[in-house]
């Protein structure tokens, strides 16, 4: 009763409507960046991932007697486009606040949710057969505020706003680079740097599970053989990292 009280009802009135201006608004967008030159189109809406479910779960082996971790959760959005005899795909998350994705976050394990989908699309193949991972973005859904001169017209108003609503994560791959509008510049990753971080994904998942299981700390420090996993796993991160400030 109290979540059925929190907001009186012309406010849930007021959020309702910016909710759907936005959707429409999103929608309309989609159009002007195929219109754009963007090569995908949406095949799966908040495709849940786990046992029962749309798409099969994450599952990570930790050992040789079977043991493993499942992965469960739901991918906003997944696009497909078809090029270079190719199917590629991209995931996009949905924030409600301006979000972009760094190297330096994921290195650190605090971003690691679209890497987490792109292992899902990978392993799933949506129905679609091999796939070629083209990109892993943020999508902001934030009400969009756009300062402008009064004497501006419509069309520098929607080019604003595109630009104001553009993606923010990664391209993937030399190939897929075609496949988006070529007005923007996008930031990159190669194929090999895709290869490292899904490397790194498994590790850190790895990390999380042996960090639940022993102590934090040991005679005062963090025990050692704990990061041993992670370098072992992916030797070569720190090349990655110093190509990407270059």
């Amino acid at each position: 009763a109290l979540e059925e009280n929190y907001f009186p009802p012309e406010q849930k009135e007021f959020m309702a409507r910016i909710l759907t201006e936005n959707l429409l608004l999103m929608v309309k967008l989609m159009a002007e960046r195929v219109t754009a030159g963007d090569a995908f189109y949406p095949v799966r809406w908040e495709a849940s991932f786990g046992p029962g479910k749309e798409l099969n779960a994450l599952t990570v082996q930790l050992d040789r007697e079977g043991k493993e971790i499942i992965l469960t959760g739901q991918i906003d959005r997944v696009d497909l486009a078809d090029g270079n005899g190719k199917t590629y795909f991209r995931v996009i998350d949905y924030k409600s606040s301006d979000k972009d994705l760094d190297l330096d976050e994921i290195y650190y394990g605090l971003k690691l949710q679209l890497l987490v989908y792109m292992a899902v699309i990978e392993k799933n193949h949506l129905g679609e057969g091999e796939l070629s991972p083209a990109g892993m973005f943020y999508l902001s859904a934030k009400d969009l505020m756009i300062q402008a001169n009064t004497d501006v017209t419509d069309e520098e108003i929607q080019k604003e706003m595109i630009k104001e609503s553009r993606m923010q994560g990664f391209v993937i791959g030399e190939e897929s680079k075609e496949l988006y509008p070529q007005d923007i510049k996008w930031k990159h990753l190669s194929q090999f740097d895709h290869d490292v971080l899904m490397k790194y994904l498994e590790a850190s998942i790895k990390y999380a599970e042996v960090m639940m299981r022993l102590p934090l700390t040991f005679e005062g420090g963090v025990p050692v053989a704990i990061f041993v996993l992670i370098v072992q796993s992916v030797d070569t991160m720190p090349n990655l990292w110093q190509r990407s400030e270059n």
